[in-house]
């Protein structure tokens, strides 16, 4: 019996899945996924690839391996089956950004979008106005998740002459510098020029206040984009609800920044993010009981 050795470990995984390199034997198993007529319809394709079509394909591909493109099969890392693929493209290496795409995988929980708007996979319908989250994050690579809605108070504020001043303890966040406002248009953000010209607004607060249409809103995870977007809208009810009794008065700078520092930590948002966590599940339990 020969000793087999250590077993190898992936150069590139996470918890559950790995990457590996293409390779030319993985051809048969791109032509099933794209032939699957459920998989076919969330992609511009229209028609049923051949397996010449994809030898072609892939000939292709690996001429730009390793230069300005990479592609990789996703695999589990249980048993190393092979569940999709993923590609970078267009690298920039000057700019650092590149373009995404994410292949078929047959079980229904890959959705994403590349570059150029086209749906890769999932099913749901792609929305318009993804400009604002690719070039989000195209120049801003810190940047790991994007929140575009259109809140009533923070929207009042955004169309008009007001910039959202430190009234409160949680407005003090906002506040110095001012958020920046996006007023070259209220129309919807559905191109890339559009999108590059809020990406760049993002500023220190990394909130952008869309002229007579809504916010965006920036964040390193998750939690801190979430509670950063709760914050301005009761920070902005604050400021509408103040302006409707008169004059008003609001926090120094000097005050403002230091009650930030106070207030505004990291634990403390996830402290916040945790209640406002416990009370969705307190209201789905409660509606679960009287449905």
């Amino acid at each position: 019996m020969t000793d087999a050795g250590p077993r190898q470990v992936p150069v590139i995984r996470g918890e559950r899945v790995f990457l590996r390199a293409s390779e030319r034997s993985d051809i048969p198993t791109f032509v099933r996924w794209f032939n699957d007529a459920e998989t076919l319809s969330y992609l511009s394709m229209r028609a049923p690839m051949s397996e010449a079509g994809e030898e072609a394909w892939f000939t292709e591909m690996m001429s730009h391996e390793g230069k300005d493109s990479y592609h990789f099969v996703m695999c589990r890392l249980e048993d190393a089956k092979p569940i999709g693929t993923i590609g970078l493209f267009r690298i920039d290496t000057l700019n650092g950004n590149a373009g995404i795409g994410i292949g078929p995988t047959g079980t229904g929980v890959v959705n994403n979008t590349v570059v150029d708007g086209n749906v890769i996979s999932g099913k749901r319908k792609r929305h318009n106005e993804f400009p604002i989250h690719s070039e989000v994050y195209r120049t801003n690579p810190e940047i790991r998740c994007v929140i575009h809605t259109h809140p009533l108070y923070s929207t009042l504020i955004a169309s008009s002459e007001q910039r959202l001043l430190p009234i409160t303890n949680m407005s003090c966040a906002f506040y110095p510098p001012a958020i920046n406002k996006f007023e070259e248009s209220s129309d919807l953000i559905v191109t890339a020029e559009q999108g590059i010209a809020v990406a760049k607004l993002l500023g220190e607060h990394k909130i952008v206040l869309l002229r007579n249409h809504g916010i965006v809103v920036a964040g390193n995870s998750v939690e801190e984009t979430c509670i950063r977007g709760v914050l301005l809208e009761h920070s902005a009810k604050a400021q509408v609800t103040a302006a409707a009794m008169g004059a008003f008065s609001w926090a120094t700078d000097a005050d403002a920044l230091l009650k930030r520092k106070r207030f505004y930590r990291p634990d403390a948002m996830i402290n916040l993010w945790e209640y406002f966590v416990r009370q969705l599940q307190q209201k789905e339990g409660n509606n679960s009981s009287t449905g």
